[in-house]
């Protein structure tokens, strides 16, 4: 079920997060921005999605890790923890919409905060390091207004992973997603704040020597530590 020298992660977010468009983004980076966006929603569209994705790729110093892309839908979360129950995982990206309508839109936020708060604190997964991908994308005017992640957290939040905002930092819209989904009294929590890691992108534009510098170099450090 997985390659034995490739370190498992899992993919999730709730549907139209833009968490398969971030798979195929890395797996693929040419894949021009627009086509990449069009093609995803032709197959979910014409429903030729198999829903699950697996892609495997070789970061800095050779560090091997395979993704799953997880279905998240809540009718489905009794069948998608098979996958960490019998794999030994690493790392869970968890990818949350930042735009407009999703943080106005309460009953999906509530939907995505308890999936984020059940898999932060499932048993099986409490020793992965844990990235959550604010999906930040260019289609707000350049009047949005922006808030930067706070100073004592920007280990955690990173610095120059894609992010498109000046300073690095999120729109009110994904700031305001970040409060509803309690992450700062996550970080606050010793159990919490050395595996979880925040980085701002756009899923569809991503810089992968980025991704490989700050993200995957988290997570392989993160696997060395609970190897130790």
């Amino acid at each position: 079920m997985q390659s034995l020298d490739a370190d498992q992660c899992l993919l999730y977010g709730m549907e139209g997060s833009g968490k398969t468009t971030l798979l195929y983004k890395l797996k693929c980076p040419n894949w021009r921005k627009d086509q990449l966006i069009k093609d995803i929603k032709y197959i979910k569209d014409a429903h030729k999605d198999p829903a699950y994705h697996y892609e495997e790729f070789v970061g800095y110093r050779g560090f091997r890790y395979g993704i799953w892309d997880i279905p998240a839908d809540e009718v489905q979360l009794n069948l998608t923890n098979v996958f960490y129950k019998f794999l030994r995982v690493s790392c869970v990206f968890f990818v949350v919409d930042t735009r407009k309508e999703t943080a106005e839109d309460l009953e999906k936020i509530e939907r995505t905060r308890r999936l984020f708060e059940f898999l932060l604190n499932e048993d099986e997964l409490r020793g992965t390091a844990f990235v959550l991908i604010y999906n930040n994308y260019d289609d707000f005017d350049g009047t949005a207004s922006v808030k930067p992640l706070p100073a004592a957290k920007m280990d955690n939040a990173t610095k120059s992973v894609g992010v498109k905002t000046e300073g690095h930092a999120l729109t009110a819209y994904a700031n305001a997603v970040r409060e509803m989904l309690g992450v700062e009294q996550m970080l606050e929590s010793p159990a919490h704040s050395k595996r979880l890691f925040e980085i701002s992108i756009n899923c569809a534009d991503v810089d992968v020597a980025h991704w490989n510098g700050k993200v995957i170099e988290f997570v392989r450090a993160t696997v060395k530590d609970r190897q130790l």
